[in-house]
């Protein structure tokens, strides 16, 4: 757990598995739309970094042939 910049600690979200779940297919659809990971993240009220690393447990428990969700420089910056 980390500290606002206040100085407050935040308090860690437990979320269910099926959220997790939606929120990569979320992912994948308004990445689709040309919507960067921080646009989706900022809707989702969840860390970009965390949805990668939700996408990245998905793809391996699906396998090695499951779509990457790629991301251009141009589309973090957004």
């Amino acid at each position: 757990m980390g500290t606002n910049q206040k100085g407050v600690r935040r308090v860690r979200r437990e979320l269910s598995a099926e959220l997790k779940a939606e929120a990569v297919q979320l992912v994948a659809e308004r990445r689709a739309a040309e919507a960067s990971f921080t646009q989706v993240g900022r809707e989702l009220d969840v860390r970009p970094d965390q949805l990668r690393v939700w996408i990245q447990q998905q793809l391996a428990a699906l396998g090695s042939d499951a779509p990457r969700l790629e991301e251009t420089s141009e589309q973090e910056s957004r």
